[in-house]
Order: C-alpha cells, then structure tokens, then sequence
C-alpha cells in the first residue's frame, strides 16, 4: 500500500508492508512502483502493518485472510491487537529478499526516527525543505560522513564490541515479547525483568567506537581510512 503527499514542493511516499494476504509479488510491485519515482521522491518511508481497533480487517477478520485475533492479559489500556493468519503469504526466503530490497531502495534517503528531521510531514523535516532544498534527504553522502547540523562524528573508547551487543539486544527483546504475546499472551513488567535477568552477560571487547548523530556506532580504525568493500564488516 502506498500513499503519495504533497508536503509544500516536495513529495513523499509512505508505504506499509505485510498486509494479511499480501504475497511476496505484491510486496515487490510496491518497491518497483518506489523505485520507478526516482528522484521526484523528497523522502521515502516503508512501515509494516499493524491492526488496530475499529478498522475494517479487525471487525472482518475472516475477509482478509485471519484466522484468530486476540488481545493480551497485562494490557491495561486493552490498546494491543495481535493476529495470525490462516496461511502465511510469504516464505522466510522470501520475506528475506524483500527486506534487502526494501533495505537497498531506502538507502536512497535519509531515515531519522521521530520526531526529527526525516520524518514524514512533521515540521523539523518541513524547516528542512525550507533551508536546504526538497532533495536534502537523498543526500545519501552527506548522510554517510556525519555532517549533521550541530552535531559531529566522535570516538570514544568501549569495554565491549558496541555493535554486537546492539545487534543481540535487539534479537533478545524480540525473543522476550515474541514469547509473552503470541505463547503465553500474558505481558508484565515482573515476567520481562525476570527473563531479561537469565540472559547471558556481554564478554568484554575492548576497543574505539566512532559514534555519529543518526547512525550506528562503527569501531574506529586508528590511522587507517576506512573500508568500504563489501568484505569490510565482516570479523
């Protein structure tokens, strides 16, 4: 699904993903339709779906492919709306194709979480069209050197490998929740905290982390420029 907005000269495109039924052919046309806009693109966001109360595939579930729609104990505000299809559309090698497609046509622009500059029609991002030009987020280079106004790369030192911990982190959060809503469909802040205790501690990685306003933390090279063949990453 792609909605197209006008905000002053500049237009944008958002689009959602995994919509219940959506095949992976389908999923590709949105990126190809993405891709053949080209530089008339001010900026260019990919959201996944999400059901929510009220809307049209929560009252008609079964109309859209849904076999179950539940909610979770824990939840005090009832705002949590899970569920599962009858099929999945999409196979995991699928699924995985279309995400390093979708990963390859956004890096066309720069990201920014909310509510900076980056973000669709909010107004940090409109005071940017303003002073900087409706294409300053396809700057793609200016993004990738840290030129950020007000703010500049730096290089601290670490105990442990920044990039690892952020990567497993993120891996365990998701095992956590995954877990509690869709096996147990229970959440609490007691069950989390307690699971989150059992994790494995990090080992110490000792070394220099160059950190930039917007992007991950890279483990700097002293006296060296950095790498960008592919390879460069890899430990």
């Amino acid at each position: 699904m792609v909605n197209l907005s006008r905000a002053g000269v500049a237009v944008e495109a958002m689009c959602f993903s995994d919509f219940p039924t959506e095949t992976y052919g389908e999923a590709m046309r949105t990126v190809r339709f993405v891709q053949g806009l080209g530089d008339e693109l001010a900026l260019f966001i990919l959201g996944r779906f999400d059901l929510t109360h009220g809307s049209l595939v929560a009252q008609k579930p079964g109309e859209f492919g849904i076999k179950e729609v539940w909610g979770v104990g824990g939840d005090e505000l009832g705002t949590g709306l899970f569920f599962a299809e009858r099929r999945r559309p999409k196979r995991a090698a699928e699924q995985e194709r279309l995400e390093d497609a979708v990963g390859a046509l956004s890096a066309r622009w720069r990201l920014r979480r909310y509510p900076w500059a980056g973000a669709l029609s909010t107004a940090h991002t409109m005071l940017w069209y303003a002073r900087h030009g409706k294409d300053v987020f396809r700057r793609v280079e200016e993004a990738v050197d840290g030129r950020v106004p007000g703010a500049g790369a730096r290089v601290e030192r670490a105990r442990f490998d920044v990039a690892r911990i952020a990567e497993e982190s993120a891996a365990n959060e998701a095992a956590l929740w995954q877990r509690m809503v869709h096996a147990e469909r229970r959440v609490s802040r007691a069950t989390y905290e307690a699971r989150a205790a059992q994790l494995p501690h990090a080992l110490r990685s000792p070394g220099r982390w160059r950190t930039t306003a917007g992007a991950p933390a890279a483990r700097s090279s002293a006296g060296r420029r950095p790498s960008h063949a592919p390879n460069a990453t890899k430990s």
